[in-house]
């Protein structure tokens, strides 16, 4: 690797973007369940994931094939500036096609939608996909100008959000504000392009190899789509807005949490690229074996953390009339381990490895399960149907991915390093618990018992001697007698 890449560096940058991401919706979550309501919440996530739709469409699976073919020619200027360049035309024209389909459908006054206003600002959400060049940057594990330009833009949606949204016809205003984020994230990044890519010659541009690759790559997109998105929009077609308000703000906190655990994953997908390359297995299963134990310190204690608190999170974070939301959180929860798992083997193991018609197969059995429950179970139980119908299709595609990645990683190591985690996570659960006897239902009750958590997390590892933990412990340490040593 010419240029060495830290990968400490770019964890940091990826984690400080991530943080905002949790921090962000505890400002704005609340404000907005309370004045757009439970059915103004509900629209909005069904008009989002219908565009979402449109948007894949466009994409085509190309961001993450992208990111893998420049991280693995990143030493060769010409080569990874044509690969820009060929990528960018193709996704500018399928979008322009989607585009078309999008406004005949819905911006057109045609089929007479309630939402046809949402729907025309929403057009600003595919244009912003179209200009995001994050998977170069990605590739190139350039983190830096990505994180500090999502975060500067989170912070303005906070600002913009207080200021703008004050009541609860305004749920057109809050999803421009949204759109207008996204359109910044994708205009700043791509003016620094320049720095990094140089002149192609057009004779050299192909786009047929690309389109062939991407297909490979939009299958499992489908497949995501179906039981990430799809979901919210089958709430709406089968049950009521109202349950999509639900729905959405429950796994609006499972995200949150999940962002937490996956925020290494997306850094690491480059750099094992790089090695499966090289052929370098050894620093491969390394860095597996240390995003592993990153993943088990923060997946448990999370997942638990937020059953223990969800009845106390609810009605304060959103509101009294989002009661079912706690309910659709408790079953949700265990996402955070299951997706943790199999986003890790996905982002450090198929995809790098060029493994990616193993991981379609299991994706789209994932998906199918995902659909067929969904039609069941939703048009009987609403949110929670959909909600159960997400636990299974993801469990069916971790124990696939597990099966396929035997090689590299299987289920009796990760069972070996979850023990004391779990453990610690049980201790910590039943002390929250346990403390809601002598504390009040209240912000203040909430915070306590967070702080309770934690520190009684980080205890039980200390007391279990937990190796993972003792290592960072002593590292911090070293560093603190660095920093006094020379200053």
């Amino acid at each position: 690797m010419k240029n060495k890449v830290s990968i400490k560096k770019n964890y940091i940058y990826n984690l400080i973007n991530s943080l905002l991401t949790v921090i962000i919706p505890l400002i704005t979550a609340p404000y907005l369940s309370r004045v757009l309501g439970v059915n103004g919440i509900g629209i909005r996530s069904y008009t989002l994931s219908i565009v979402s739709n449109f948007i894949l469409i466009a994409s085509m699976g190309i961001a993450s094939y992208a990111q893998r073919e420049i991280s693995m020619n990143r030493d060769d200027k010409y080569k990874y500036s044509k690969i820009t360049y060929e990528i960018g035309i193709l996704r500018v024209i399928t979008t322009i096609i989607v585009t078309v389909l999008y406004v005949i459908a819905f911006v057109l006054p045609i089929f007479n939608h309630e939402n046809n206003v949402i729907y025309a600002i929403l057009m600003l959400n595919i244009i912003a996909n179209m200009l995001d060049f994050s998977w170069f940057f990605q590739g190139m594990e350039d983190f830096r100008k990505i994180s500090l330009v999502q975060s500067i833009t989170k912070v303005l949606s906070v600002i913009f959000t207080l200021t703008l949204v004050k009541k609860q016809s305004d749920i057109a205003v809050s999803v421009l504000i949204n759109s207008m984020v996204l359109i910044l994230n994708s205009i700043i990044p791509f003016f620094a392009l320049k720095k990094y890519c140089c002149k192609v010659n057009i004779k050299d541009i192909k786009l047929k190899k690309h389109f062939k690759e991407c297909m490979i790559y939009f299958v499992p997109a489908i497949a995501v789509q179906v039981y990430t998105v799809m979901d919210k929009t089958m709430i709406g077609m089968f049950s009521t807005t109202t349950e999509n308000g639900y729905y959405e703000q429950a796994d609006k906190i499972v995200k949150i949490s999940m962002s937490v655990v996956t925020s290494i994953n997306i850094i690491m997908r480059s750099r094992m690229s790089y090695l499966f390359k090289n052929e370098d297995i050894n620093g491969a299963k390394e860095l597996i074996g240390k995003s592993l134990n990153l993943f088990c310190l923060s997946a448990y204690p999370i997942t638990f953390g937020i059953i223990s608190i969800s009845k106390q999170l609810v009605p304060i974070f959103f509101g009294p009339e989002f009661d079912k939301t706690a309910t659709i959180i408790n079953i949700l929860s265990p996402l955070v381990i299951i997706i943790g798992i199999s986003n890790l083997i996905g982002t450090h193991y198929l995809t790098p490895k060029g493994k990616q018609k193993t991981s379609n197969k299991c994706l789209i059995t994932g998906a199918c399960a995902n659909l067929i429950l969904n039609l069941i179970l939703i048009r009987k139980l609403g949110s929670i149907g959909a909600a159960i119908a997400s636990i299974i299709a993801e469990s069916v595609i971790t124990i696939l991915y597990l099966k396929n990645a035997k090689e590299i990683i299987n289920i009796i190591e990760i069972i070996k390093k979850s023990k004391n985690y779990l453990i610690a996570s049980v201790i910590m659960l039943i002390s929250i618990y346990a403390c809601k006897i002598f504390i009040k239902d209240n912000i203040i009750g909430l915070f306590i018992q967070i702080i309770i958590g934690i520190v009684v997390y980080g205890i039980s590892l200390l007391v279990i001697k937990d190796k993972f933990i003792y290592e960072i412990k002593n590292q911090f340490f070293n560093k603190v007698k660095s920093y006094g040593k020379y200053n």
